[in-house]
């Protein structure tokens, strides 16, 4: 079993190669022959806590081999402690 354990979901940096989706991440690891990854949302890193953790979420729920971090700042606890189900 492989798994990669450092992907990002979205746009880094306003950088229009390093951004990927869902769909397109998964296509990647199974041309890598990957069985899954862990991924967190760049936009939760660094622009939106609580959007980046919904994509990770619906990432997980629509995609099996997506692990997901999720985005937890002390700073910012309201927006960290987020339910969302």
């Amino acid at each position: 079993m492989i798994i990669d354990t450092h992907l990002h979901l979205g746009r880094l940096n306003f950088s229009p190669y390093c951004t990927t989706n869902a769909q397109e991440l998964v296509s990647v690891l199974d041309f890598a022959d990957i069985d899954y990854c862990v991924a967190s949302s760049a936009q939760a890193l660094i622009y939106d806590i609580k959007e980046g953790n919904r994509e990770v979420l619906e990432a997980t729920l629509s995609h099996k081999k997506i692990l997901g971090y999720m985005v937890a700042n002390p700073i910012f606890p309201d927006y960290s402690m987020l339910k969302y189900r």
